[in-house]
């Protein structure tokens, strides 16, 4: 019934409340600025949630197009109960409430064997939500949040998986692509201008991502969905973009992502013929030669020299970065010992972490394997590795069976950057980088969609 209500709505009418929303809010700000921010948050609620039931399309593109430019705002929002709603967390709320409105309303709606298990997965984390409010009170609300965050993740890939169809499969994956643009830009003009983040000494840039390390995440996905539209079109731009993703990788003077980005390379390289396999590996060489003349690398190489990784993390002199996470992983296996089997709670790590980062906050353990033993116990961390392996093994099970070629690459690439992502997550909080989440799932969401629409034999990439 509110399906068909909506349905009715005049073309014009998203725009004329638009309108009201904007001269609302502008009119209430005259008054007060608080209570005009208020009321144009409350306004454009009602707004997108129009937009959720009569056309969630509309809203879910640019939303998924513009996340990769929202970690700035990470420090602009309201704290509630000791958890703060920054921009990046409201459009997880709402990608969460919208996409659960469209699919509830799709009576076509399906739930392939992936989305099955991470729903599982998540079901089995509840309790641990409830666990890390328990033991730490109002401070261990931020479980709510980071399984809000991870439903947002799972409602990105069934509403992609769910929305893509014959007509509108390029406008996805131009959407996932125009994300780039924005970070790739702001990263380059931190190099120019070296306004990036500068660690010991070592610049690195970041663009709009919340960190080096997940800058060059998202740029190793990137670079491989940029690999595939070049092998399926053979256009001349892309391969302007792989050299600015390349460079901006290499600025980014990330250890994880060089050694995903090489990982990727050589899992891709696997299934390519003689002239790309040497292409590739010219590639990996270029990036050797890159990095040996690179003075920002040089500078990361010199600051372990000589480093006495034992004193360092006994008397937590923990200047470089091995020392930091040595020291973390340490102090957090300890901590694991005293609770082997129910853990402390999800998201608990950043409350009970004894090294803390520079703002005073504990830092995130850099290994997302740790977090889980620490958090859920050795039973919430076989779960989340079966949960990988399941995923791992499905991509690679449709990657075999599909038929159309450039459908059977993207699927590679994918279980590629996928592979990588767990690698890398063995030294990193890589389950945390949002930006690289909702992409690499919007991204395998269409690409299962068109391995359903194949078998169906409706769609050829």
């Amino acid at each position: 019934m509110l399906k068909s209500a909506v349905n009715n709505i005049h073309p014009w009418a998203p725009s004329i409340i638009a309108s009201a929303v904007v001269a609302g809010g502008m009119c209430a700000f005259l008054l007060s600025p608080a209570i005009g921010i208020l009321i144009l948050a409350g306004l454009f609620g009602v707004v997108a949630f129009t937009l959720s039931v009569h056309r969630f399309s509309i809203i879910f593109l640019p939303l998924l197009a513009l996340r990769s430019s929202l970690d700035a705002f990470t420090e602009t929002g309201l704290t509630l109960g000791g958890v703060t709603f920054n921009v990046p967390a409201v459009l997880s709320i709402f990608l969460l409430a919208g996409g659960a409105i469209y699919l509830l309303l799709d009576r076509s709606s399906v739930f392939p064997p992936i989305a099955v298990y991470y729903g599982l997965w998540l079901v089995i984390l509840i309790p641990f939500v409830g666990l890390n409010i328990h033991n730490f009170g109002i401070p261990g609300v931020i479980a709510v949040r980071e399984f809000t965050r991870l439903g947002a993740i799972l409602m990105v890939f069934l509403v992609t998986y769910n929305m893509v169809d014959t007509e509108n499969i390029k406008r996805f994956f131009a959407a996932i692509m125009l994300s780039l643009i924005v970070p790739l830009a702001v990263g380059y003009y931190q190099l120019a201008t070296q306004t990036g983040m500068v660690l010991n000494d070592v610049h690195r840039i970041y663009g709009t991502i919340a960190h080096p390390n997940s800058f060059a995440l998202f740029i190793v996905l990137l670079f491989g969905l940029t690999y595939w539209h070049w092998r399926k079109d053979s256009r001349k731009a892309w391969l302007v973009i792989l050299l600015l993703e390349f460079g901006a990788l290499v600025a980014a003077v990330s250890f994880n992502g060089i050694i995903m980005f090489v990982l990727l390379l050589n899992i891709i390289l696997w299934q390519e013929n003689i002239y790309f396999k040497l292409s590739i590996a010219l590639t990996i060489l270029m990036l050797v030669v890159v990095l040996s003349q690179s003075k920002q690398v040089q500078l990361r190489f010199q600051e372990l020299e000589g480093v006495n990784f034992q004193h360092n993390i006994q008397h937590l002199e923990l200047a470089d970065s091995i020392s930091w996470r040595l020291a973390t992983w340490w102090h957090l296996f300890l901590l694991w010992e005293d609770r082997p089997f129910t853990g402390y709670g999800l998201q608990a790590t950043n409350i009970i972490n004894p090294i803390l980062i520079p703002t005073g906050e504990p830092a995130e353990a850099h290994n997302d394997y740790l977090k889980f033993l620490l958090e859920t116990g050795i039973a919430g961390l076989g779960i989340y590795v079966l949960l990988n392996v399941l995923v791992a093994t499905s991509i690679f099970g449709e990657y075999r069976s599909a038929r159309d070629p450039q459908l059977k690459r993207l699927l590679f690439i994918l279980f590629a950057a996928f592979i990588s992502w767990q690698i890398g997550s063995l030294s990193s909080n890589f389950l945390r980088a949002t930006a690289f989440q909702f992409y690499f799932w919007a991204a395998l969401g269409a690409a299962l969609k068109c391995r359903r629409l194949e078998k169906a034999q409706q769609i050829t990439l």
